[in-house]
């Protein structure tokens, strides 16, 4: 018996990763070919967070194991909702979305109807009921799917997709097909040896599949809930503006100097993404900075880069590539001749005693900071265009825009 409880173990384990690996290799592929982030969440991204449970049940059907199969799919049910649901709410309480949440809701509760018709009315579950209940779920794809075109901002979760580095297709091939054998081979393990564990113990398959299996079958859900409630300011916009307020400090500051924009604003900003969560940061695909003189500032975001060689920096007198590669000739001669540029200070606390500016002063950091705020502003808005006036650092012609420049504060803390 040892040898089988280490051995389903083994299952669970392969079955956890190989569908983590599943997901992120389909995802990728899916992103790759352009196919809209609503289909990619509501096809591949769920159908793939419940392969482990999809093909425990499958295999033990196919393995005449029918208690091991329904049993999984129950207990699935019941773990997501009464415990993995549980600690989400639990540790992060807060209001219902009652428009985004009615269709799911009356579906889960039309289908566990029919499981209980057909359990206690009919005593089995017959052929034709799996159809109906495909067919349930199909409508139902195809309905979330709609919705999510309609109201695109019900659909869209925080994107921690966007945060993962590129992989090339290879190795989303890769994921994706040995993901699948991990999940085929994890699976077996499970229905196999949950089936010889019961027997020892001398308890039917459905008290092993109900809860074992089950719960290990929605260990993916379970960590993915427990990293989204972390209780940090990160992922949340009154706090957080999803990778850019990163990009401030270490990209757009010396993007600003090398530009010679330290003492300047942009007037127009374009935003490319979807519509944001009211609450949560979300994705974004490109970020277009357009100053008064015509010079811009592009920012993609990750998995939605332009493929191919593309220059980092283009001006009228050539491009500068990757790795310094450079169509300007003899520049790095030319820029051994450029005179050295003025001592930084850098001693903070001497600027402080002797009124000096510090290299990292005040006034170069807002400049970076309304870089990154005047983005956020358009993204959690869904804004496509925002025009921005330089000298009263106000948005133009948009109310709720500027409403989000000067946030209302707590009252200060008093002794």
């Amino acid at each position: 018996m040892l040898v089988s409880v280490l051995l389903f173990a083994v299952g669970l384990v392969l079955l956890i990763k190989g569908g983590d690996w599943f997901v992120d290799g389909a995802t990728g592929i899916a992103r790759r070919f352009h196919l809209p982030d609503i289909i990619v969440g509501a096809t591949v991204v769920s159908i793939g967070t419940t392969l482990p449970e999809v093909m425990v049940s499958v295999t033990g059907a196919l393995q005449g194991q029918g208690a091991m199969s329904y049993g999984n799919a129950i207990g699935s049910i019941i773990c997501n909702t009464a415990l993995i649901a549980a600690i989400s709410v639990a540790c992060n309480p807060g209001p219902v979305n009652t428009k985004t949440m009615k269709m799911p809701v009356i579906f889960f509760f039309f289908s566990a109807a029919v499981y209980c018709a057909a359990a206690y009315l009919l005593g089995e579950f017959p052929r034709w009921l799996g159809f109906a209940l495909l067919a349930i779920f199909v409508v139902y794809m195809l309905l979330t799917v709609r919705q999510g075109l309609k109201n695109p901002e019900a659909a869209h979760e925080e994107g921690d997709e966007g945060e993962k580095k590129e992989k090339k297709l290879w190795q989303e091939l890769a994921l994706l097909v040995v993901g699948a054998a991990l999940i085929a081979l994890g699976a077996n393990l499970l229905v196999e040896h949950g089936t010889i564990i019961a027997q020892e113990l001398g308890v039917p398959e459905t008290v092993i599949a109900l809860t074992f299996v089950a719960l290990g079958t929605s260990l993916p859900e379970l960590v993915t809930t427990i990293t989204r409630v972390h209780q940090t300011f990160r992922g949340y916009w009154d706090y957080d503006g999803g990778g850019l307020t990163d990009m401030g400090q270490h990209y757009l500051d010396p993007v600003q100097y090398l530009l010679g924009k330290d003492n300047d604003f942009p007037v127009k900003i374009e935003v490319e993404a979807p519509q944001q969560h009211p609450d949560a940061v979300g994705i974004w695909h490109k970020i277009k900075y357009t100053y008064a003189d015509g010079c811009q500032i592009i920012l993609e975001g990750e998995g939605y880069e332009t493929l191919g060689k593309v220059p980092y920096i283009e001006g009228p007198k050539g491009k500068v590539y990757r790795g310094f590669e450079c169509t300007i000739p003899d520049v790095m001669n030319k820029i051994a001749e450029m005179p050295d540029p003025e001592p930084q200070r850098t001693d903070f606390l001497d600027c402080v005693r002797n009124r000096r500016k510090f290299a990292l002063n005040e006034q170069n950091g807002h400049h970076s900071c309304t870089l990154v705020n005047l983005a956020a502003v358009a993204l959690r808005l869904g804004r496509k265009e925002l025009n921005f006036d330089p000298k009263t650092q106000t948005f133009i012609g948009d109310d709720a825009a500027n409403a989000l420049i000067d946030q209302p504060m707590r009252a200060p803390w008093k002794i």
